[in-house]
């Protein structure tokens, strides 16, 4: 492309003819102007040419000048402007146009024939505009023209005339959706007779007068949110081929027998035919005609039609539903009734045959029936929740033995002696009896087969041990949380051994189990309790728990034998409890891949694990706590600790003695305290500290020495301190500083000529300062030149003021320039040449060391050369 166009780009190069070596991706900004393409693309046949152009913020007259030639490479053209009438009369030179896309322009009349001359035409996009007439608009020079996508989407077009899209015959997409269409008398449709898919949703349709009755290849109806009140086989004769029609937020208060009728045999290659009439006003579901529905569907089964249903018929009014109200429809998998006024849910089984997913909830259902679930052996999800069922009857469920999911929630059930479901998917399945009142449940054995997740919170539960779930081998989880459990002994839980999660959020005291029963438990809640002590017999058999959560209890100690055999721990949250001292931590050992220990919101002051203690422990939270002097969180024996937070307390203070922390550790959160100084050497036994958060204290000036010994320390954040002046002297310890964080400090002046020879680039964020506009292009400058390594950074971009780069700054004023010293301007002959020396002495530096490190063996080299001269080395 030309030099002087910006935003062209060659997709793909190459020597040999290819289909991607003449394409380009064009992005220009108000106008169009001295664009070329390479010239082995001009009119050769060997190259394909695509030119995709993307115009942004078009100016009203952005094709005047424009090179006609290059015009008539466009395949994709892509305009964003703001026109409220325009001819489009560009579009006379884009013969070669493939997809046009106008969008979002706010057009409100397009004049002539814009799209005359375009033959090539195969998508056109003019939604979300306020188009209001489109008469006349479709006219091609060529019959029949390429246009088989058409969108009209969210305008204001409120009448269709007859002939609208008279020649427009190869479309197969009309997107008119989001307008305010009231009537469609005028059949703007009949000649479309290549239409796949439309698109009527949300308009003001309230009958469609058989104005769609022409499109005999039409798959695709959507008609949802509109006024319809009647569809019969007059007003939408072609329902019969509808792969998917969408009527649902209409005005439908009865529907016909024939809107789940199809030619299923001329349906098939694996699709799924969807009707959707949810929302409406629907009351009844009316018998289908035997004769009528034996005519399509017995057609259809010779010929094993690959074709599956789903039905939604949610949100109406139905309390009535016939017993053959399903049977014109084929391998239906998918109803959805939910939301309706069903008491009584009694149709032909046959019919439901192929169901997988049943969703009955929201109605007033207080009795199930065999006869309805008799043929039902693929159902694998079922929703009966909200209704008002007071117990499951003994036959109901007993064919069905691929239940995934089972939802009964928030009906009446008390009491089961029985299940009654025998079997669940061989994947495992969920049963859900959450928020039903249930205070007893037993399953015996032979029941509930393949059953893993149980859920029962929001019971009435009080007495756990009559939960009797013993013989539920293949339970893996159990919820009983929100339910009214105070006391626990080793009686109390009738759980299977295998059992892996169990969820005891209730009112509990005390916890005090038999610890054989929870053997094999990796998951336990016991949050949102009144626990105030632990007992070493509740837990000396959990040699396999992984995740333990104590939030929210009463706990002020670590009892010292209760995790003396939890060895595989991964995370224990303690939060919220009121542990305020810990002298021994007294779980010995963590998860071989390492543990989280969770303290946080203790009022936690307090803090020794001896050594011996916290083997891999490799993440501690001590956040939101009461510590105000730090070297009371003594950690100097946890070699495998890698995260401390310590955010939110009361530090005020750091010196060389504050911080009692093994040398390993990676990554310390200080954030969020009072802390206004930094002694020297504070962080001096941590070497490997890669992460040091320091923002929001009170810090104000940085003392020489402070960071002395993080000699690996890759990212410092002070932002949101007090710093108003920063010499990067002071930082010179930290040679490897990556990612410096000096954010909303108020900060007047930086001195970063201390970083012009550090070791690699250094991004620094300093928005929200009052960094002067002059300061920040030198700083750019220096970096882009390569005398410093410092890069100035913005993480907030700001929407008003000053700015460089999309950096914050502000103004040069007489006040500022007292605080600039020369050192503040662009770097003096003597700095460059200072840095200019530093990198030479580095380069003879590194010479030299790989100098000495061969020196020992040329002597070698030379000797073998002697000895033997003839050989070639």
């Amino acid at each position: 492309a030309d030099d002087a166009v910006a935003g062209v780009q060659l997709l793909s190069a190459g020597e040999d003819p290819q289909p991607g070596r003449c394409a380009y991706h064009i992005e220009c900004m108000e106008n169009i102007r001295g664009i070329h393409l390479h010239n082995e693309c001009l009119e050769s046949a060997n190259y394909p040419v695509t030119v995709d152009l993307k115009l942004t913020n078009a100016v009203e007259r952005f094709d005047y000048r424009i090179e006609q030639d290059f015009l008539g490479f466009i395949t994709s053209l892509t305009i964003s402007a703001d026109w409220a009438e325009t001819s489009l009369s560009l579009l006379q030179y884009t013969t070669r146009l493939q997809k046009l896309i106008l969008s979002s322009n706010n057009i409100e009349k397009i004049t002539g024939k814009p799209f005359y001359f375009l033959n090539n035409l195969e998508s056109l996009d003019l939604s979300n505009n306020q188009l209001t007439n489109v008469d006349e608009l479709f006219q091609f020079e060529l019959h029949p023209n390429k246009l088989f996508k058409l969108s009209l989407a969210y305008n204001r077009i409120e009448e269709l005339p007859g002939d609208v899209f008279e020649e427009l015959t190869s479309l197969i997409e009309l997107d008119l959706s989001y307008n305010k269409i009231n009537n469609i008398n005028e059949e703007p449709f009949s000649n479309l007779t290549s239409l796949e898919t439309l698109r009527l949703n949300n308009n003001l349709i309230k009958n469609l007068n058989g104005a769609v009755n022409n499109l005999h290849i039409l798959k695709n109806l959507y008609l949802r949110d509109n006024q319809i009140q009647n569809i019969d086989v007059q007003s939408l004769k072609i329902i019969t081929h509808l792969e998917t029609f969408d009527v649902s937020r209409n005005q439908l208060e009865k529907i016909n027998s024939i809107v789940f009728l199809r030619h299923w045999k001329h349906l098939g290659g694996k699709k799924i035919c969807k009707i959707i009439l949810s929302d409406n006003h629907i009351n009844v579901l009316p018998n289908t005609s035997k004769e009528i529905s034996a005519r399509y569907t017995r057609s259809a089964r010779p010929y094993s039609v690959d074709v599956l249903t789903e039905v939604d018929l949610s949100n109406n009014e139905i309390s009535d539903i016939e017993y053959n109200a399903f049977q014109s429809l084929f391998k239906m998998i998918s109803l959805d009734l939910s939301r309706n006024k069903i008491i009584d849910f009694v149709v032909n089984a046959d019919d439901l045959e192929h169901v997988k997913y049943l969703n009955l909830s929201g109605n007033y259902i207080v009795r199930l029936y065999f006869e309805s679930f008799s043929a039902m052996k693929n159902l694998q999800n079922l929703d009966l929740s909200h209704n008002y069922l007071d117990y499951i009857p003994d036959q109901t469920f007993t064919n069905t033995y691929n239940l995934k999911n089972v939802n009964m929630t928030y009906n009446e059930i008390a009491i089961i002696k029985n299940l009654h479901i025998k079997m669940f998917h061989p994947e495992g399945g969920v049963l859900d009896l959450s928020n039903n009142g249930l205070n007893q449940l037993k399953i015996p054995f032979g029941q509930g087969l393949r059953l893993t997740i149980l859920k029962l919170h929001s019971n009435n539960i009080s007495i756990p041990s009559l939960i009797d779930l013993i013989h539920q081998t293949d339970l893996m989880t159990l919820d009983l949380s929100k339910n009214m459990i105070i006391e626990l002994n080793n009686t109390s839980l009738r759980l299977p051994v295998n059992l892996l999660s169990l969820d005891l959020r209730n009112k509990i005291i005390d916890f005090v189990v038999n610890a054989d029963d929870l053997e094999h438990v990796k998951y336990l809640n016991l949050s949102g309790n009144y626990i105030v002590r632990l007992y070493f017999e509740s837990f000396s058999a959990m040699k396999n728990l992984q995740n333990l959560d104590l939030s929210h209890n009463y706990l002020d100690y670590i009892p010292d034998q209760t995790f003396t055999n939890t060895y595989n721990l991964k995370n224990v949250n303690m939060t919220y409890n009121e542990i305020a001292i810990i002298k021994n931590l007294h779980i010995k050992m963590f998860h071989p891949e390492g543990g989280v220990l969770d303290l946080s919101n203790n009022g936690l002051n307090q803090l020794k694990i001896p050594f011996g203690q916290g083997l891999r422990l490799t993440i501690l939270k001590l956040h939101s706590n009461n510590i105000s002097i730090p070297s009371l969180i003594d950690l100097i024996h946890q070699t495998d600790l890698m995260t401390l937070d310590l955010s939110k307390n009361m530090i005020i203070e750091l010196n060389n003695t504050s911080l009692r922390l093994p040398v390993n550790l990676l990554s310390l959160d200080l954030s969020c305290n009072m802390i206004r100084s930094i002694g020297p050497s504070t962080f001096h036994r941590m070497g490997h500290l890669k992460t040091l958060r320091l923002s929001r204290n009170k810090l104000s000036t940085i003392e020489y020495g402070a960071f002395q010994g993080l000699t690996v320390l890759q990212n410092l954040d002070l932002s949101f301190n007090e710093i108003k002046f920063l010499d990067s002297k002071l930082l010179m310890d930290l040679k490897l500083l990556s990612v410096l964080s000096l954010r909303s400090n108020g900060m007047l002046y930086l001195n970063y000529k201390s970083w012009y020879g550090h070791k690699h680039d250094l991004k620094v964020f300093v928005d929200g300062n009052f960094l002067t506009c002059e300061w920040l292009v030198s700083a750019l400058n220096n970096f882009n030149n390569g005398f410093s390594k410092m890069r100035p950074a913005a993480l907030v971009v700001p929407a008003l003021g000053n700015s460089v780069e999309g950096i914050p700054c502000v103004s040069e004023n007489k006040e500022s320039e007292k605080l600039t010293d020369i050192s503040s301007k662009s770097l003096m002959d003597d700095d460059r040449l200072l840095v200019t020396s530093q990198k030479i002495l580095e380069a003879v530096r590194e010479q030299t060391y790989y100098l000495r490190k061969y020196s020992h063996i040329w002597p070698s080299i030379f000797k073998d050369t002697e000895n033997e001269p003839d050989k070639k080395w």
